[in-house]
């Protein structure tokens, strides 16, 4: 699998290339730009290729703070870099935080019912989560993965329709 984090640049990625032509509209004068990318895979693998790619990551967090998704695209970048550093091991942490530390913000911050990033994810995670007595190795899997799964069906569908995806695609 790719070991790179969400926030390496992924320079050559088919998401920033592509054709970019121009469509006449018959019903008036004016031209459309249309993006005609070569076929990068299925959902998923367009998800990734954006969330690897510093200027997609970028375009498609401004698209999710619009629609008030930010917090989900958050918490799934925000676990992402905890499952990397749980698997590093301590070496990895700046001095003095435990991966504890970490799984605590992220529940504090988007999984706690008071928290003020909260995600959208189902009661029954929420508990799992915060009755996981200290289990790292998965503790956000399924509330990760119920996050991006509202992310790629609803906003990142959309984003990629949107004028900033066709315009990271030229």
């Amino acid at each position: 699998g790719d070991t790179r984090t969400p926030n390496s640049s992924i320079m050559g990625s088919p998401l920033m290339s592509g054709e970019r032509t121009l469509h006449r509209s018959k019903s008036c004068e004016s031209f459309t730009a249309r993006t005609h990318q070569p076929l990068a895979g299925g959902l998923e693998d367009r998800f990734r290729q954006c969330i690897y790619n510093e200027f997609a990551l970028s375009a498609f967090q401004a698209h999710c703070a619009r629609e008030l998704t930010l917090e989900s695209l958050l918490f799934f970048l925000e676990v992402e870099v905890f499952r990397e550093l749980a698997m590093a091991g301590p070496c990895r942490l700046p001095p003095g935080v435990r991966i504890e530390d970490y799984a605590r913000y992220i529940y504090e911050i988007y999984i706690d019912t008071d928290a003020p990033l909260q995600v959208n994810i189902s009661e029954e995670v929420r508990e799992d989560v915060a009755n996981s007595d200290g289990r790292w190795s998965g503790i956000f899997d399924e509330a990760q993965d119920m996050a991006k799964a509202m992310l790629k069906r609803h906003s990142f569908i959309r984003f990629e329709a949107s004028e900033a995806h066709m315009l990271l695609a030229r």
